[in-house]
């Protein structure tokens, strides 16, 4: 038809009139292919709604079992908060309990030692005494405040503290329960007052140290440096242990991690872990180097 319309100038009115007409015949078949009603377009709009139905339904299906999983997953959430609640203040009471006993043995086996200060034998089974009852006491000790931590219940009440002081108390006890032990105490320079909770700090003090003691085979041996560097306290802990492994000093401070070499002497692996979390809480940091043997 392209061909006839390029020649339309010398076609006749009657010949003209007739390409006219087929054109406008042309041009109505094209029209008739646009009808928004035709067959082909209500086909497609039908295929279109149900598939768009089915798309909403799919959604609407998937949205519902969101929302039944969101439901059953604070369901879980509260039922274990409550389970949490449960155990920690079972923790906190078993605890409490354990404590009782355990310092009415200590006062006892103190009252023995005076009495009998001049028989080594019995100072000697009083001293395995202490020694027993501060170890259950360190590990109720570590429960308790492992439950307070996690649930934000931990008391830190820092106050101005004279670290050597401190420290040298509480070098004291272990002497008095372990007199093989052997303590070095380096202070380098005059140190400044600083401020911390006592409470945490002799636990991480005492926790260091008797780490330092039990995992030794030979006569433990403990140096303990205390220097300033810039504004910080810097508090060195150095023995003559059986030394870590590389790869277990990576998890040293993970909660209830054991070293592999660890088994000589017992542990629960909160110890350290709460010892981390005890220097964090103060803003400070640990390390550890360490060698196998060393």
């Amino acid at each position: 038809m392209r061909k006839v319309a390029g020649l339309d100038k010398n076609i006749t009115g009657t010949g003209s009139n007739k390409y006219n007409n087929d054109n406008n015949q042309s041009g109505a078949l094209v029209k008739k292919s646009d009808n928004p009603f035709s067959l082909d377009a209500i086909s497609s709009q039908l295929i279109l709604s149900t598939e768009r139905k089915r798309v909403v339904g799919n959604i609407s299906n998937v949205n519902n079992a969101l929302n039944k999983q969101n439901r059953q997953l604070v369901k879980d959430i509260e039922k274990q908060k409550h389970i949490t609640s449960l155990q920690n203040d079972f923790v906190s009471l078993a605890s409490h309990e354990f404590k009782t006993p355990l310092a009415i043995i200590k006062a006892s086996s103190d009252v023995l030692k005076r009495l009998n200060k001049d028989d080594p034998d019995v100072i000697d089974q009083v001293n395995k005494i202490n020694l027993a009852v501060d170890r259950m006491l360190e590990l109720v000790n570590s429960t308790l405040n492992l439950s307070k931590l996690e649930t934000g219940r931990i008391n830190f009440h820092p106050q101005l503290l004279n670290i050597a002081d401190l420290v040298t108390s509480i070098i004291n006890k272990h002497r008095d329960v372990n007199s093989k032990v052997t303590f070095e105490m380096d202070i380098k320079n005059p140190l400044r007052l600083c401020r911390g909770d006592e409470t945490l700090l002799e636990q991480i003090f005492s926790n260091l140290i008797s780490n330092a003691i039990k995992y030794c085979t030979k006569t433990p041996q403990v140096k303990i440096s205390l220097f300033e560097e810039g504004q910080n306290l810097i508090i060195s802990f150095e023995d003559n242990g059986i030394g870590i492994a590389a790869a277990d000093q990576k998890k040293l401070f993970a909660k209830f991690f054991r070293a592999e070499n660890s088994i000589i002497a017992s542990g629960t692996g909160i110890g350290l872990y709460l010892v981390k979390k005890f220097i964090n809480l103060h803003q400070g940091k640990i390390t550890v180097k360490s060698k196998l043997g060393k």
